[in-house]
């Protein structure tokens, strides 16, 4: 796989990162992300841009209906798939095994671990704007 294919499958990941406009859609957003990583071991280096787009999902505006997330979710995450299945041919969704035990060693969080984060950096953004609306009234 080139450099180029490993942009656009990162593109995807990120793609799915940015859909989850509401809190909702978060977990979708982590397990999303993990599965990404979990299928493109080698792009592990680049997991802390993903985790920089998901810090960013509780300070956006919920512009989008929550049936309008899931399926830009929805379509991001098939893109995904379809463009895996291609570089690798049609076995590679049966490879899961072999990516799971790479995903394990890389380090990454656990779903549990990221969803604590998640829910860390939620409370806190809802903390800061509480404040803000106590000192506009």
């Amino acid at each position: 796989m080139d450099e180029q294919e490993k942009m656009e499958l990162f593109k995807d990941a990120v793609e799915v990162t940015e859909a989850a406009s509401n809190y909702h859609a978060q977990r979708q957003v982590i397990l999303a992300a993990q599965a990404f990583f979990r299928d493109n071991p080698d792009l592990a280096e680049d997991s802390d841009l993903i985790g920089v787009e998901v810090a960013r999902i509780p300070t956006k505006l919920n512009t989008d209906p929550y049936d309008e997330t899931i399926r830009r979710l929805s379509e991001a995450a098939k893109r995904v798939r379809a463009r895996k299945e291609r570089l690798y041919g049609p076995d590679a969704l049966r490879q899961d095994y072999k990516a799971a035990i790479a995903y394990e060693k890389s380090g990454l969080p656990t779903t549990k671990e990221a969803e604590a984060e998640i829910q860390t950096i939620w409370t806190d953004t809802h903390r800061e704007r509480q404040k803000q609306i106590k000192r506009r009234f």
